[in-house]
Parts: C-alpha cells; sequence; structure tokens
C-alpha cells in the first residue's frame, strides 16, 4: 500500500485520511503542537499525543498496545477456543494428509500387482484374437497411467512386434468397416501411446466398445 505523503493537519478530521501508523503519528504530532492533547482511535487502538510526543512514541506505543490486545485475545475464552478450534483443524488436515499418502501407496501397489499379472499373461495372448488383445490393452491402461508403477513398454512394444503390430503413424491407413483392419488401427494407436508418453490413452477403452458394437464381437 502506497504511503501517504505527510501534512501538517488543522482539524481532527483530516487525521481520519491517515491509512498507515507512521503518517497519523506525524500528524498527530504536529496537530497537538498547535491544538494541545489529541487523541485518535486506529485499529481500535487508542493514541494520544500532546506538545511534547514525537512520531516514533507514539508508533511504539501502538504496537505495543497491539501486542497488549492480542495477548489479551489468545488468553480470553473466545481466544481459546479459536486456538483449539485452529488445533483441531491442524491435526484434521494431518490426518488427512497421511489417509491420502497410505492411500496413495496402496493404490501403486495394487497398480503394479495389476501391470505384472498382465505382463506374466503377455506371452501367452492370442495375438490372432483381436478382442481379446483389445481387452488385454484396456486392462493395461489404467496401471499404465499410473505414477510410481514400474513399467515395461520395450517388452510390451517388441512382444506387439513379433505378430506385426507396431506404433500408429499418422500415415497409416484402415478400412473404417473392417473389423481387423480397424482393430490393428486401434492397437497399434495404443502402442503409439506407450511408445511416446509410456502410458496408454484411456480413449481405448471408447474405441474398443465401439469396435465390438460395431462388428458385433
Amino acid at each position: 500500500m502506497e504511503r501517504m505523503k505527510p501534512m501538517k493537519p488543522e482539524n481532527m478530521d483530516e487525521l481520519d485520511l491517515a491509512n498507515h501508523i507512521t503518517i497519523l503519528a506525524e500528524r498527530m504530532v504536529a496537530l497537538a503542537k498547535t491544538k494541545g492533547k489529541v487523541e485518535k482511535e486506529f485499529n481500535g487502538i487508542m493514541l494520544t499525543a500532546d506538545e511534547k510526543s514525537n512520531p516514533q512514541d507514539i508508533i511504539d506505543d501502538y504496537r505495543r498496545k497491539v501486542e497488549e490486545s492480542y495477548d489479551r485475545y489468545l488468553n480470553s475464552p473466545e481466544g481459546k477456543r479459536a486456538a483449539l478450534e485452529i488445533k483441531k483443524q491442524k491435526e484434521t488436515k494431518k490426518r488427512e494428509n497421511k489417509r491420502r499418502v497410505l492411500e496413495g501407496k496402496k493404490n501403486i501397489e495394487k497398480a503394479q500387482q495389476e501391470y505384472d499379472k498382465l505382463m506374466q499373461q503377455l506371452p501367452n495372448l492370442d495375438f490372432t484374437n483381436f478382442a481379446s488383445v483389445l481387452d488385454w490393452l484396456c486392462k493395461l491402461q489404467d496401471p499404465s497411467d499410473r505414477v510410481g508403477v514400474v513399467k515395461r513398454q520395450s517388452e510390451v512394444l517388441n512382444i506387439f512386434a513379433k505378430y506385426g503390430y507396431q506404433p500408429f503413424s499418422e500415415a497409416d491407413d484402415f478400412e473404417a468397416s473392417d473389423a481387423e483392419s480397424r482393430a490393428r488401427h486401434i492397437i497399434n494407436r495404443a502402442l503409439e501411446n506407450l511408445k511416446s508418453v509410456g502410458a496408454i490413452h484411456p480413449s481405448i477403452h471408447k474405441s474398443t466398445g465401439d469396435w465390438k458394437r460395431q462388428f458385433k464381437v
């Protein structure tokens, strides 16, 4: 906040324009030299200046009274209730953070187990059965997209390559009305996801569902 420039006030109303204790103290001292004793409330604190006052005395008095007011509040029933409520909120937040961390670890462990299980199934997957291949990739999608899961993208890509599946290219052509062409396109697109970002895009679930409905698989 920009401080207002010092001025020599002529009456008490001009003290209301002071928006900072330093400015107010300077104006109170200036006014006291011509008007005598000056009293002014600032942020709930009553301040006094006379002909012998200097701005720093008023500033120090203000700060001391603020601290005293705060101490009284802390020791009041209201202040104690507020402090207890803050403590409860901190403890609740701490417990919630701990719960989230533990839950996150459990989710990662579960995803890792699912990923490893799928990798054990991969060598025995029937790559001529497009529905089975798509279902396997759909199951792999979630654990492949989890941070913290140890993944083996290269192994997946190499095994799929043995059966003629390659990461999707924009130049690839496919026939939307042909079940095999469409299935290979979805599979190769999932492999491209694994190659480029290390995870399969969730859209594979919709694409697979659309494929099954279209070709009544």
